[in-house]
């Protein structure tokens, strides 16, 4: 029995123990105006707070007048919550560029209104340490009360 929960605890420390990862991260555009839709990005933040255009996880898509897009290209300085990069530098830091079906829009940041929150996602360690938990403590009745 001790063997196998040796075991056990180390299954659970490698798999807790894995790679480090970056806190997601979203930020949230309110509209300011008819015709151009809210959007979220998600970025995997490196400890800074602020969104970089290598940071991009996920991009909830817009419409913007009518166009409809799919990914961000390029995004602008915003003070305090993103740094200019991708297709926007080093140009035009002062507007979102987006793509979408054979369509490149830009759009000025003053189209929308912006927030940072943490994005809340389960890790797949933790998850593994409540099922290897669960697993554990089931193995350990069943021997019991035998």
């Amino acid at each position: 029995m001790r063997q196998f929960v040796l075991r056990l605890f180390v299954l659970a420390a490698v798999l807790a123990g894995g790679v480090a990862h970056a806190d997601p991260m979203n930020l949230t555009a309110t509209s300011q105006l008819p015709g151009v839709s809210d959007f979220t990005v998600t970025f995997n933040d490196t400890g800074d707070g602020i969104l970089q255009f290598a940071e991009i996880t996920n991009f909830s898509g817009a419409d913007i007048f009518g166009n409809l897009v799919t990914s961000v290209a390029g995004i602008p300085d915003l003070s305090g919550l993103s740094a200019c990069g991708g297709a926007s530098s080093p140009n035009s830091c002062d507007r979102w560029v987006f793509t979408g079906l054979r369509v490149i829009v830009s759009s000025p940041t003053s189209n929308w209104t912006y927030s940072v929150a943490d994005a809340t996602v389960s890790e797949p360690a933790t998850l593994a340490l409540l099922g290897l938990g669960l697993a554990g403590l089931a193995a350990f009745r069943r021997r019991r009360a035998h």
